[in-house]
């Protein structure tokens, strides 16, 4: 009837309403939310960590979370390092990089001739600008979009490395013990998030040694680009 179309009405405005809301509400929040929601998936990360050294090592808890985040920031000092020194030098030699990509392209123009002349197709329709398809600064531009996204994550890790400390320090024995629906939800993420570190460190590994075999410039780069993109 009317009354329950004016219900139903009434409730989908509510919906969308709400939805606008929250939206706007996380966009305009991203700021403390994105930090938090990293420091979760490194919480659940270094967890495992954390309780290796109060297991194994009868380190206290509160050391144990120390060192580990000692470990972390020290990984990403090191990883932001590496990535910005990197940066640089595929910056520098980009000139060298836009050569290089030219001649490829201008050899497998060539090697299409051949098979393009016995289907009767003009060279001179395949004739074009290398640098009209591949501007100077294309691949200036494609490192700049490549990294930017790993260098605005390294560059909130202050703040993510605080919520990760009341995190993991959060982390009583007690809720650590219990065998509801909440730990088993947590035992499988962290073993989702180690199989995936895991996995992506073994392919990172093995791009770096084929690159390296291969002789291509900065091969640990790219194998490092391999594993933190993997995720």
């Amino acid at each position: 009837n009317l009354e329950d179309r004016e219900q139903r009405t009434q409730t989908l405005c509510l919906l969308v309403l709400s939805t606008i809301a929250v939206a706007a509400a996380l966009f305009w929040l991203r700021p403390v939310l994105i930090p938090f929601v990293l420091s979760i998936f490194f919480s659940l990360g270094l967890a495992p960590l954390v309780e290796a050294q109060t297991r194994w090592m009868r380190i206290p808890r509160g050391l144990a979370v120390l060192s580990t985040l000692v470990l972390m920031s020290v990984a990403l000092f090191l990883i932001s390092g590496l990535i910005s020194s990197s940066v640089r030098d595929l910056s520098a030699n980009s000139a060298a990089y836009q050569e290089q990509i030219s001649t490829m392209i201008e050899r497998g123009r060539e090697a299409l001739t051949v098979p393009l002349d016995l289907l009767g197709v003009e060279q001179t329709d395949m004739q074009f600008d290398t640098a009209s398809v591949i501007p100077a600064d294309s691949i200036g531009r494609i490192l700049a979009r490549t990294t930017q996204a790993l260098v605005d994550l390294f560059s909130q890790g202050f703040i993510v490395l605080i919520f990760t400390f009341f995190l993991l320090a959060g982390g009583s024995s007690a809720v650590r013990d219990q065998k509801g629906v909440r730990s088993q939800i947590e035992s499988r993420v962290k073993g989702y998030i180690v199989n995936q570190t895991l996995m992506s460190a073994a392919t990172g590994v093995l791009v770096w040694l084929i690159l390296a075999a291969l002789g291509v410039d900065l091969a640990l780069v790219f194998g490092l680009f391999t594993f933190l993109l993997n995720f």
